[in-house]
């Protein structure tokens, strides 16, 4: 998937609106049936519910992601957050209907035959992973892809690049009269989690029909342009709770406006290709740091500028490292003369101009990452559960 600005990891249900005649000779009254499109995009993982042989479930680490349900099937529009718990997507399947060639999936496959006890493990990690199951569908298809090279040794220009999909659909038949699906949920943290209704929605943009979407997708501030770390976190946490070791990934540097290029960078001082079982927990999501600039504005109208002065030193210690190999110029500047203009405005014990408020650290509001759904981690197929 392209890397666009506040863009999701979605699972969405697509309607397209088809008409399917099912009946035998005599029937008075044919039924009326629809397509539907479960739509999977960011790192996810397919494996068999254990529970239910009819149905699949999608997990993912919920490391540097953040999970949500909406109605619609726009991956710009997510909001909010799922904990991390173990939820179930219910609505009425029929019969599949015949359907048209579909680009096949691909996924990075984790055999766990070799650890019989990956999948309950993996939904037994407590606040370490959102799960959701669902129906099984008729047929799958690969909807988004990504590029990076995945090897159990050390990684170099010999190493192939793979291509995976981050964006899977997956098709069902249901009847027409069916408006939406119900979430529900057991939460890790043992609150109570009440049911949702998601209605069907239309959207302008991709996919176009009527979907209800479930959205993994960062949120955090910064950016990585070298190495993609943070795609690389989220497959390092992947492989960690399917309880694979000795993996080695190298993501390419991407764009400047975060789109992946075919550049890799091997020098692994700068971009480590070895799983890593530390995870970075300097997230600083980006609402995070709308509402440290608000606390700052805050302060500006106070009659001493010692706090806003620390606040705002604060934010620029926090948010400097979440960018490799540094912030943009302008959040750079932008900082430094922040400082500097509350320093002098404090050593000649003059008050802020409260018209100036507003525009305090504007370009650092606007420059940090306001979260996306493309991750370009792979998504996984547990023994097989994708055909």
């Amino acid at each position: 998937m392209s890397r666009r600005s506040s863009r999701t990891f979605l699972l969405s249900i697509a309607f397209f609106g088809g008409l399917i005649l099912l009946g035998s000779p005599g029937l008075a009254l044919a039924q009326s049936y629809k397509e539907v499109e479960l739509e999977v995009a960011g790192p996810w993982a397919y494996v068999t519910d254990p529970s239910d042989a009819t149905r699949v479930i999608v997990i993912s680490p919920n490391l540097n992601h953040l999970m949500t349900a909406i109605s619609g099937g726009d991956a710009n529009a997510y909001s909010g957050q799922l904990g991390a718990g173990l939820y179930s997507l219910a609505f009425e399947t029929d019969p599949c209907a015949k359907h048209r060639p579909v680009a096949p999936p691909k996924l990075y496959d984790i055999p766990t035959t070799a650890v019989p006890s990956a999948t309950q493990d993996a939904l037994g990690a407590k606040n370490k992973r959102v799960a959701i199951s669902l129906p099984k569908p008729c047929y799958y298809e690969s909807y988004l892809e990504s590029h990076l090279k995945i090897s159990t040794g050390a990684i170099d220009e010999r190493t192939p690049e793979g291509n995976y999909t981050i964006w899977m659909v997956l098709h069902y038949t249901i009847q027409t009269a069916t408006t939406s699906a119900t979430l529900t949920g057991t939460l890790d943290s043992a609150a109570t989690f009440k049911p949702v209704t998601l209605s069907f929605q239309n959207n302008a943009t991709p996919p176009t029909s009527s979907a209800i979407s479930l959205i993994a997708y960062y949120a955090n501030a910064g950016e990585d342009y070298p190495c993609d770390q943070h795609s690389a976190q989220h497959f390092d946490a992947s492989m960690t709770l399917w309880e694979q070791t000795g993996m080695y990934r190298l993501l390419p540097e991407l764009e400047s406006k975060g789109n992946q290029s075919h550049r890799y960078n091997y020098n692994s001082a700068t971009c480590p290709q070895a799983m890593s079982g530390v995870m970075d927990d300097r997230m600083l999501s980006a609402d995070d740091v709308l509402q440290k600039i608000l606390k700052i504005r805050a302060a500006l109208d106070q009659p001493n500028l010692e706090s806003a002065t620390n606040l705002t030193k604060d934010l620029k210690e926090r948010i400097s490292p979440l960018w490799n190999p540094r912030p943009p110029v302008e959040v750079q500047k932008d900082l430094e003369d922040s400082i500097n203009t509350l320093e002098d405005l404090r050593k000649h014990r003059e008050a802020f101009p409260k018209p100036w408020i507003p525009q305090f650290l504007l370009i650092t509001q606007h420059a940090h990452s306001p979260g996306r759904a493309d991750c370009h981690a792979a998504q996984l197929n547990i023994d097989s559960t994708v055909p």
